[in-house]
C-alpha cells in the first residue's frame, strides 16, 4: 500500500532536500506544528505535512504530504499514522546501505 492511500493524500512526494520553510511534521504520536508554520487556509499548499525519512539522527529525506482537506494536528488515523512512520524508518534503512555500498565500491 502507497502512502497515498494509507493517508488519504491529494498528493505524496519524496524530496532529498531540507524543506524551504518551517513545515508541520507527522512523528509518531501525531503532528508537530514548528514556529513559522504557515497557518491553515483555503489553499492546499497550506496543508502540506513532512514525513522525515532518516537513518538514525541522519536526515536523508522527507515526504510531502498533502490530504485532501486541511487536518488538525493528529488528525490521521493513529494506525494508518504509524504504518505511515514505519514505512518511512524503512526506506530511511534501505537508503543508508545504500550509501554505504556505494562508499564501499568508490
Amino acid at each position: 500500500m502507497s502512502l497515498r492511500d494509507l493517508l488519504d493524500l491529494l498528493t505524496c512526494r519524496f524530496r532529498r532536500e531540507p524543506p524551504d520553510a518551517p513545515t508541520p511534521r507527522l512523528t509518531r504520536t501525531g503532528v508537530t506544528v514548528p514556529p513559522g508554520a504557515p497557518a491553515l487556509t483555503a489553499d492546499p499548499t497550506t496543508w502540506t505535512l513532512e514525513l522525515p525519512v532518516t537513518a538514525g539522527r541522519v536526515d536523508l529525506g522527507r515526504f510531502l504530504l498533502v490530504p485532501h482537506e486541511p487536518r488538525p494536528a493528529g488528525g490521521f488515523d493513529p494506525e494508518a499514522r504509524r504504518d505511515a512512520v514505519a514505512l518511512a524508518d524503512q526506506l530511511g534503512a534501505v537508503l543508508a546501505l545504500r550509501a554505504l555500498d556505494t562508499r564501499r565500491v568508490n
